[in-house]
């Protein structure tokens, strides 16, 4: 069971990792009733109530199936991520690849606090869990930039706009903070270094 407060990044990596498998047999399942609801849908995009999973090593995961076409009964956009409790809030983790290897995102609270600033405006109406899966309803995947010049920080695009981190460990990322695309017009990324250098430091 994943325990964010006692375990190390590392044990909490091999944790996700080992916990893979039985999520994918659950999305397996899951699988034939999300192809059946997709070929009876007329309007797309379509996307389906989160699936609530605890796996037998008692870790949450969040699933979230979406098609964008009916195309997509075959090769849904499918979306897991794992919650867990910790004494500063709810963290989350998702599973992915990163040239090749097993890697894990991790978004701390302090992430969706930014998230709810900048992108929500601040509206409190969305809190906790709700907020987690709202953020990945609207975000499904994410997509790697490598044209960041400051190769310090680990730059991801969602839907929704971007997220920065750093890689803390060997394939373990933590995503310090997310911005608006709004924040981000006139290739200000560029010039975000006193923010890069706060990220670094672990003060954003």
């Amino acid at each position: 069971m994943l325990v964010v407060d006692n375990m190390s990044l590392r044990e909490m990596y091999t944790e996700l990792v080992n916990d893979g498998p039985n999520v994918t047999a659950k999305v397996e399942y899951l699988c034939n009733n999300f192809r059946r609801n997709v070929l009876k849908r007329t309007r797309f995009p379509v996307q389906f109530k989160p699936v609530d999973y605890v796996s037998p090593k008692k870790n949450k995961w969040i699933i979230i199936f979406t098609a964008k076409s009916k195309k997509d009964a075959e090769a849904p956009v499918i979306t897991y991520v794992c919650t867990a409790n910790a004494r500063g809030g709810i963290y989350v983790f998702m599973i992915s690849l990163f040239q090749g290897d097993p890697c894990v995102l991790m978004f701390p609270p302090h992430f969706f606090q930014r998230y709810r600033d900048r992108f929500l405006k601040g509206n409190n109406d969305i809190k906790g869990i709700d907020l987690i899966k709202y953020f990945f309803c609207r975000n499904p995947t994410f997509s790697s930039d490598e044209s960041v010049e400051d190769k310090r920080i680990f730059q991801t695009s969602c839907e929704d706009g971007v997220c920065l981190g750093i890689e803390k460990e060997k394939n373990i990322f933590i995503q310090r903070t997310f911005l608006t695309y709004e924040m981000l017009k006139n290739d200000q990324i560029d010039t975000f270094e006193s923010l890069y250098d706060t990220l670094y430091e672990g003060e954003e």
